[in-house]
């Protein structure tokens, strides 16, 4: 799409989301040099608790907030080239989610792809709705869950 389109594009959603693409893109960042610059050990609270889930039920309270978070995050990674790693658009979720005080399941998963070589994938839940990398979630095997 060229970019004119998609700046009429991005103009036309709700002033709602387009303020909560916004804050995701430039947390996003963030989140991309703290992974890309820092230890592990300074980023990796961000991920959560170990091997533990938050809540799987429905929460009407909430259910806004997470299916807009889900369409920004969903814009932002087809317009930011850093967007596009599923772990950054995950963790930049998580974050989001813990901010508004949702608990969320930030889950990575890994698979042998056909050539032999190890893939990774992360996808976030939150109670009901998955808001990031769900559409991948059943090729890999899961090895890391985290609240």
């Amino acid at each position: 799409m060229q970019p004119i389109r998609k700046i009429r594009s991005f103009l036309g959603y709700p002033s709602a989301l387009k303020v909560l693409c916004l804050k995701t893109g430039i947390l996003s960042i963030f989140v991309w040099f703290a992974i890309s610059l820092l230890p592990y050990r300074w980023w990796k609270k961000w991920q959560g608790n170990v091997r533990s889930s938050s809540t799987e039920e429905p929460n009407a309270k909430t259910l806004s907030f997470r299916n807009s978070l889900s369409k920004a995050v969903s814009i932002a990674s087809r317009n930011l080239p850093w967007m596009q790693r599923c772990y950054i658009r995950a963790l930049t979720a998580k974050i989001m989610l813990e901010r508004q005080g949702i608990p969320g399941t930030l889950y990575i998963g890994f698979r042998t792809n056909e050539h032999g070589r190890f893939e990774g994938h992360a996808w976030l839940r939150a109670n009901d709705t998955w808001i990031t990398g769900a559409e991948r979630r059943e090729e890999f095997a899961v090895h890391g869950i985290y609240a």
